[in-house]
This record gives C-alpha cells, sequence and structure tokens, in this order.
C-alpha cells in the first residue's frame, strides 16, 4: 500500500507515476500524497484515466485537478 511510503518519505520528485487501487479513497490518497511530494512544475501521470473502470478514476482524478 503506497500509505506505507508516504510515512517516512522525506524526498521530492521530478516525475510520479500513480498505478494503484481504482477506489475513490485510495485514488484521493494517492494523488494527495503523490502532489506532497512533487518537485515545483514537475509531472504526475495517472494510470487508468480512461480505461477499465475509468468513470470512477477519471471523475476522482478530476476533482482533484
Amino acid at each position: 500500500m503506497s500509505d506505507n511510503f508516504f510515512i517516512n518519505n522525506n524526498k521530492t520528485y521530478n516525475f510520479i507515476y500513480i498505478d494503484g487501487c481504482h477506489e475513490t479513497d485510495y485514488i484521493e490518497r494517492d494523488m494527495e500524497n503523490s502532489f506532497k511530494c512533487l518537485d515545483k512544475n514537475n509531472i504526475m501521470w495517472m494510470d487508468d484515466y480512461g480505461g477499465g473502470d475509468g468513470i470512477q478514476i477519471k471523475n476522482t482524478m478530476d476533482k482533484f485537478l
């Protein structure tokens, strides 16, 4: 689970790729946690935006953005 990674992470990143659980709570936490670790003016890539059970993923990501 990605929550365990973020507990002690002090680093920032130029690029973050998220390919995680497709449940709304997990998507929101992954995006919030990743955004905090993202260097300014860099990229967060989120998998499955338009595929699979994509409408739930798309709606959650759109709300965050």
